[in-house]
């Protein structure tokens, strides 16, 4: 009897520890199933993650190269980037969850100017069942030192190219917002994918300054050496302004700021152009322009081209222009052996012979900020993750 009751003492121990056995191994199978889970659930997490993140990257180049859009009022206020690594990112018109990186960039100009604005990039990266959302806040504003304006020989929104000849050079500073490919000896600084951006002057306000002061064509014709000058001293708008061949137009600005409102613009050769009494005239040039000859009146004359609107100067024989030319979204072309001496702001410029050097002068800055909006040099981004 006594045999028996430990035989089945001796059993029930062996249950015992085979069940405790079996209850602990389980516990470790389930820890390190859950452990594992976990791990992959990290890893997955982690590369959800830096997918957010890497849209949210992409997001913020694309509104680096794409905010000039939104100073001139024409950007977005919603756009969709979509796509993976291999591929890269593309732009569509809605988000589709079904793609490892969607990205959406939110544009609120609740500041009051489409020139001051914000940018919401909300980017989410899915890997397998996992996803991640990252969300980046870009805040921006301008800078409206008008003390920015001829800062520099040379800026061009697109590509410099051009000036492979052995007569090309550029003194001073040349910035563009893209890459400078030309072939000019240039001496001084140069800037490449710069996020400057100048807006488009205001036509429209010159006309409603000039309303009622239409000189309708203004052709000065007939000339010869001896010839004098012919003297205009009223601000007015031309249809048409031409100074034929050994004709000379004078303006006598009494030292005033003084506006022409031009739709065509020439100086033919052997012509010129000059400005008298300590004034600065201003030339708002709305549809074309040629200037086949120096212009005297050094410093006085600024040119101001409308969007489109293309300018040529092609100075002969090797001869000088002398001035300002500001058109962001115009173009220049600099025809033959030409010096020009002050500044240009353009689109684009072309021509292989022509010279440029920088050249400050006097103006009233102040005049300007009615005409030309608002420059805005750098946007300042304030990141701030969410």
């Amino acid at each position: 009897m006594k045999f028996n009751n430990e035989k089945g003492y001796t059993l029930f121990s062996v249950l015992l520890v085979v069940l405790l056995l079996t209850i602990i191994g389980g516990a470790y199978l389930i820890v390190m199933t859950s452990e594992a889970r976990q791990s992959v659930w990290h890893s997955d997490r982690t590369q959800a993650y830096y997918l957010a993140r890497s849209g949210a990257e992409a997001g913020f180049k694309w509104v680096l190269n794409n905010q000039r859009e939104y100073v001139k009022g024409d950007g977005d206020p919603e756009v969709f980037l979509k796509g993976d690594f291999e591929q890269g990112l593309r732009l569509e018109t809605s988000a589709n969850p079904q793609e490892p990186i969607n990205v959406v960039i939110e544009y609120d100009a609740s500041f009051g100017s489409l020139s001051e604005g914000s940018f919401r990039i909300i980017s989410t990266g899915q890997y397998r069942k996992t996803e991640q959302r990252v969300i980046l806040n870009l805040e921006s504003r301008t800078d409206d030192d008008l003390n920015l304006l001829f800062d520099k020989a040379l800026f061009s929104v697109e590509d410099i190219s051009g000036g492979f000849s052995v007569h090309a050079s550029i003194i001073g500073d040349v910035e563009t917002n893209n890459k400078f490919l030309a072939g000019y000896n240039v001496t001084g600084d140069i800037v490449e994918d710069s996020t400057r951006i100048y807006n488009s002057a205001d036509f429209k306000k010159v006309e409603e300054d000039l309303e009622g002061k239409d000189g309708n064509d203004l052709i000065i014709s007939g000339g010869g050496p001896n010839t004098p000058p012919y003297v205009i001293s009223e601000e007015a708008h031309y249809s048409n302004l031409t100074v034929e061949s050994w004709n000379i137009l004078e303006i006598h600005t009494g030292g005033d700021n003084l506006r022409f409102l031009i739709d065509t613009f020439r100086v033919a050769g052997n012509a010129r152009v000059d400005v008298v009494g300590g004034g600065t005239v201003y030339l708002f040039i709305r549809e074309s322009g040629t200037i086949e000859t120096p212009n005297t009146g050094v410093g006085d004359l600024i040119i101001i081209l409308d969007d489109g609107v293309h300018l040529d100067i092609k100075t002969p024989g090797g001869s000088k222009f002398s001035g300002y030319v500001y058109g962001p979204n115009a173009s220049v072309t600099l025809d033959g052996i030409v010096e020009v001496e002050g500044a240009l702001i353009v689109n684009e410029i072309f021509g292989e012979t022509g010279s440029i050097e920088y050249k400050e002068f006097d103006f009233d800055i102040e005049f300007l900020k009615d005409y030309l909006s608002v420059i805005i040099d750098y946007w300042v981004q304030n990141f701030r993750w969410e």
